[in-house]
Formats: structure tokens, C-alpha cells, sequence
């Protein structure tokens, strides 16, 4: 219960080195002891034990989640689920990749069955596709890491999530990122950056923010457009961004990217999950900075801001 609790409202993770090889065991145990007999359920390790860096709870939780979302797409009388760790190096710097996998056998279970294993497996997700992705993200962020759907397909599901490997060189090199980011996030708040998020979600605008903030900037919630409009006419020069969704009540994300065309030093960041809104936006680009399809990819938001950053900096400085 407290594993989906953090997950599903995105809490601060405390975070420590750990071997992943420990909770992939434990993730095999726990789907042995839960799932259908018939599913084949195996783990492949690598030779030598690879420590990361994260939050041993939602990695579990994130792991679980990964194994049932498997499961419940590949659905069959013998699917099997893998789970797998090996080391890749990426940019001379090595990762620990955990990889789930779940592949449909012949046959097919009957309807009343199928339905009946589809909510067993949504019962104990607790949280819908779109937050368990989101919130998964935002684990691989939080540890530097990357979360990758490989494949999603009705007879092959696929995905891993990939850690840097803690060794002396990059304990020594997080601790110097620590100390930078914190002088650029007081920076950040002495210059009052302020960004406004525009979701009817809750849960999304208290992921964005709750990343955001922890990078040294100053978040403002708004439900709809006119509301967010109204935010951005009381912080004037304070305002940097804007991250919004493009479906919203009252003034939706184009108008409101369009009345803030004046504040030419304000970037509208765009998302949706409409395929039609995010063509549509695509083709309006001199009305948004980006464009983004959901789930939002929580990595992605700094390199969004980066740019903002130089050019505030460059102009102060002039």
C-alpha cells in the first residue's frame, strides 16, 4: 500500500545504492506466488552485480507495475514474463538495463476469464497506464536514467528502464552536479523564474511541479485557460514559461499561446494526447515553443527550459 501511495502521488523518493539483482528476485518470487500456474515466469542476471542509485521502493513498484502491464497485454493460457539486468555503455559511461517482457503463447482464454484477469492485474496497478509511465519516468529521470517502451504489441510487450552504475568516478562527479544545480537553483529563485502549468489533471500539473520546483523554480498551478492567463498578467517579468495542456476549458492552449504572443520572452510548451490537437499544434509551431505528446516524458522538461535560461542570463548580463 505504501509503494502505490508514492507512486501514485509522485512523493519525494529517498533514494540509496542498491543492487538491482535483489529486487528482480523478489519481483520473480512475488509473480510465481500471485500469477496463473500456467504462466512461465524467469529471470536472466548478468554475471557481475551492477549498484544504482534510486529509490528501492518505487523501482520495486515501477518493476511491478512493468510485469502486470506485460502480463495483462499478452494475456494467454502460457504467456511468459521475463525479467532480465545487463550492463550497456552508452557515451563512456555504463548503465544497468532491467527489462521486462511478456510474449502471448497459442490460445486464447475465454471472455468471462479474460475480463476477470484484466481487472486482477488493474486492482493490484492501482494507477492508471498513463501514471504508472509517467511516474516510471520520472524514477529514470531522478536517477539520470532513461525509461524505453521497446514494444507494444498484442503478442510481445517490452520495456526496461536504464541506471547509471555507481562507481567512485561518478559518485564524485553526482556530488559536483549536486553543488552546481544547487547554486543554479538558488539563482533561479533569486531571479523569480516562474513557470505556470495548465492542466485539468492535478496529478499531472503535481508531477510537473514537483520536478520543476526541485530544480530551483517557481511553479504556479492553473486548471483552465483563463485562469493561467490571469496568473500571467500578475507575475509580468517573472514569467519565463508556460507548460500546457492543449484541451482545456474556457480558453484552450492555442488561444492562450496566441494572447501571449505580446510577452515575446514567454515559451508555451505544449502536450496533449489527442493524435488530431498535436498535428494541429504541429503545424501552429510559431505559436508554442513545443509540442508534446502524453505521457509527458519528465527528462525532456529541462531541456525545454535550458534554452530560456542562456538567453535570460546573456540579457541580464548586458
Amino acid at each position: 500500500v505504501h509503494q502505490i501511495l508514492e507512486l501514485a502521488r509522485h512523493t519525494k523518493k529517498d533514494k540509496v545504492e542498491l543492487k538491482p539483482r535483489l529486487l528482480v528476485k523478489e519481483m520473480e518470487k512475488f509473480l510465481l506466488s500471485t500469477l496463473p500456474k500456467t504462466v512461465l515466469v524467469q529471470s536472466s542476471l548478468c554475471v557481475d552485480e551492477p549498484t544504482v542509485h534510486a529509490s528501492p521502493s518505487h523501482l520495486f513498484q515501477s518493476l511491478l507495475n512493468l510485469s502486470l502491464l506485460a502480463y495483462s497485454k499478452t494475456l494467454s493460457p502460457r504467456c511468459s514474463i521475463s525479467l532480465e539486468i545487463n550492463t550497456v555503455s552508452k557515451n563512456r559511461k555504463r548503465y544497468a538495463r532491467i527489462s521486462v517482457e511478456g510474449k502471448r503463447s497459442a490460445g486464447q482464454y475465454p471472455q468471462t476469464t479474460l475480463r476477470s484477469l484484466q481487472e486482477f492485474c488493474s486492482e493490484i496497478t492501482a494507477v492508471p497506464q498513463e501514471t504508472a509511465y509517467s511516474s516510471i519516468e520520472l524514477l529514470a529521470a531522478d536517477s539520470c536514467g532513461t525509461f524505453t517502451i521497446e514494444e507494444d504489441q498484442p503478442h510481445r510487450y517490452a520495456a526496461s528502464i536504464e541506471l547509471p552504475i555507481q562507481t567512485t568516478e561518478t559518485i564524485i562527479e553526482k556530488a559536483s552536479a549536486e553543488k552546481r544545480n544547487a547554486n543554479e537553483s538558488k539563482n533561479r529563485i533569486q531571479n523569480k523564474q516562474s513557470i505556470i502549468i495548465v492542466d485539468p489533471d492535478a496529478n499531472v500539473r503535481d508531477m510537473l511541479a514537483e520536478h520543476l520546483t526541485s530544480n530551483g523554480y517557481v511553479c504556479h498551478n492553473a486548471v483552465d485557460g483563463a485562469e493561467a492567463l490571469m496568473m500571467a498578467g500578475r507575475l509580468g517579468d517573472d514569467l519565463c514559461s508556460i507548460f500546457c495542456e492543449l484541451e482545456l476549458s474556457h480558453i484552450d492552449g492555442a488561444t492562450l499561446a496566441n494572447a501571449l504572443r505580446e510577452k515575446t520572452d514567454v515559451h508555451v510548451h505544449a502536450f496533449t494526447a489527442s493524435e488530431r490537437q498535436f498535428k494541429e499544434a504541429v503545424k501552429n509551431r510559431d505559436l508554442f515553443q513545443s509540442v508534446s505528446k502524453k505521457p509527458i516524458q519528465i527528462s525532456r522538461l529541462e531541456d525545454l527550459i535550458q534554452p530560456y535560461d542562456s538567453i535570460k542570463s546573456e540579457s541580464a548580463s548586458s
